[in-house]
């Protein structure tokens, strides 16, 4: 097996939650680049547009919808079309999320239900509808995208932390109930991004110079650099890989700073 052939995605079908910018669109367009067929959704998402662009950039057409992660039924139609379009789901990237910033003791039974239901109970119900397809041909990658946050506490951001703590685990527990059949299941444990998911009428949502002194690299990560991670998980770069939560953070998570 030559390298090319190692991160070959040719006749893999892979499904993308929150696929319309930042993490999830550089995975869309690098996973399509290596051959893959892709179903994209999230809530905003332009279907007219993105099927044009990929169609013209990689000369597949993908599947595109605008649906809502924590919305059961609509993920489970969805998962029904991919497979009579594509013949099944062979690489989940659980990549949707909600992230609410506040106190934890002033939040509501009502934001907790919505970070919940996007970021653990979400990818958990994509896991299960998809898992069969992955089963039935003994092979399968779910890529669950979560945060160093899931490991480490920052002010502000306990329910957001609490929800991806909480992937970290499922991940471990997909991994072990579903390795028999061929299927890995790993993590990525992320950390600041600059993307334009993070943009608020055109102006950054953070200081981003003062959480680039925080990082060993002295600068926040890009999506597409998330994004070849994803895609090593997501090839037979990983064969002998699962259970596992790689963090991608520059070094964020590995260091007091001064």
């Amino acid at each position: 097996m030559t390298p090319a052939d190692l991160i070959d995605l040719s006749g893999k079908t892979a499904l993308i939650s929150g696929a319309s910018k930042g993490i999830g669109a550089a995975t869309a367009h690098l996973l399509a680049a290596c051959g893959a067929n892709l179903v994209l959704f999230s809530r905003h998402m332009p279907i007219e547009a993105t099927c044009a662009a990929f169609s013209a950039a990689y000369g597949k057409t993908p599947l595109v919808f605008c649906a809502d992660v924590s919305d059961g039924e609509a993920m489970a139609r969805l998962v029904r079309q991919a497979a009579e379009h594509f013949g099944g789901v062979d690489i989940l990237v659980n990549n949707a999320a909600v992230n609410l910033s506040a106190p934890l003791l002033e939040m509501t039974d009502q934001q907790w239900w919505e970070v919940l239901n996007a970021n653990l109970i979400g990818a958990a119900r994509l896991s299960a509808l998809c898992a069969p397809y992955m089963q039935a041909r003994a092979w399968g990658r779910i890529i669950n995208i979560s945060s160093n946050l899931g490991v480490f506490a920052l002010a502000g951001k306990g329910i957001y932390s609490a929800s991806k703590a909480a992937l970290l685990q499922l991940t471990r527990n997909l991994a072990l109930e579903l390795g028999a059949h061929g299927i890995l299941v790993n993590a990525l444990a992320v950390g600041a991004i600059n993307t334009d998911a993070e943009a608020q009428d055109g102006k950054p949502a953070r200081d981003y110079d003062a959480i680039a002194r925080t990082i060993i690299l002295k600068r926040l990560g890009r999506a597409e650099e998330v994004a070849r991670v994803v895609l090593f998980l997501a090839s037979e770069l990983s064969s002998y890989l699962t259970g596992q939560t790689i963090f991608v953070d520059g070094g964020g998570s590995v260091w007091f700073p001064a």
